[in-house]
């Protein structure tokens, strides 16, 4: 389950416009690349 999604658009220096997606997941999620559990795992998505 997320918790918040949160979409920034940044206009590069060459007029490309990029989305930069982060999701916040909720505390308690198990981190499979650690596999450990994390308080909280930040996502970030960059779309061009």
């Amino acid at each position: 389950m997320k918790l918040s999604l949160c979409t920034k658009r940044f206009l590069l220096v060459d007029n490309s416009l990029i989305e930069v997606i982060i999701t916040l997941t909720e505390p308690g999620w198990k981190d499979e690349s650690v596999h450990k559990h994390v308080p909280f795992c930040v996502s970030i998505t960059i779309r061009r």
